[in-house]
């Protein structure tokens, strides 16, 4: 009797399964969690996820700038922040590198952060892939030149960044630890620059007020 009562649950779970949706199956393995290495599809560079949001939360004029509704998901899918590998730290290659990923959003570390950045990607789950080393995915694009790059100058922590001590604790096992320093970081879109304007001022103003007072003080 307890033969035939395991047989049958095993079979209604066999029906069960064959009845789920293959879409769901799918959606069931691809679990991401903050600081699980990723990366982008078709464009060749890897990162750290940050934070997670269940659908897009950018302004509208970046969905539109991105195409995010082109994707087979759109916008109601999950998007995430991913800190990329920018193994520099020079500041004019790293705002190249980073306006090249479009950005839709500025990262604060925590409220008393006076210098919110330019620093993650906002990647929709469409977009993604978990990264593994030596373990190529279809349809994926990923150079030998990056893989190079990343297994030659830390295979034990693929991902380089000037953020990622203030971010996580430790690489193990193919994805980065953290602690409650993750719970203080916040984004704001960047569209919304009226706000950034309040909180730090026009810079650009701020760097040409001293060099127009000079050239009027000369003229006099």
């Amino acid at each position: 009797g307890a033969q035939d009562g395991a047989a049958g649950a095993a079979a209604s779970r066999t029906r069960e399964s064959a009845r789920r949706p293959r879409g769901a199956q799918y959606q069931r393995r691809r679990t991401y969690r903050i600081g699980d290495v990723v990366g982008h599809k078709t464009e060749n560079w890897i990162g750290v996820i940050v934070s997670m949001d269940e659908e897009c939360q950018a302004s509208d004029e970046w969905i539109m700038e991105a195409g995010v509704d082109r994707l087979p998901a759109g916008r109601n899918q999950r998007f995430f922040h991913v800190l990329p590998h920018l193994p520099t730290d020079d500041g004019a290659v790293i705002d190249e590198q980073m306006e090249a990923k479009s950005p839709a959003f500025f990262i604060a570390l925590h409220e008393h952060d006076d210098w919110p950045s330019l620093s993650t990607a906002y990647l929709a789950e469409d977009q993604m892939y978990h990264f593994r080393f030596n373990a190529p995915q279809p349809g994926v694009s990923c150079g030998q030149e990056l893989m190079n790059e990343i297994g030659e100058s830390d295979p034990a922590s693929p991902v380089k960044n000037a953020l990622l001590g203030e971010l996580f604790t430790v690489y193990s096992r193919g994805r980065y630890g953290y602690d409650n320093r993750i719970d203080d970081v916040t984004f704001t879109p960047v569209a919304n620059s009226l706000w950034y304007e309040q909180q730090f001022g026009d810079e650009s103003s701020r760097d040409e007020s001293p060099q127009r007072e000079g050239a009027a003080a000369s003229g006099s």
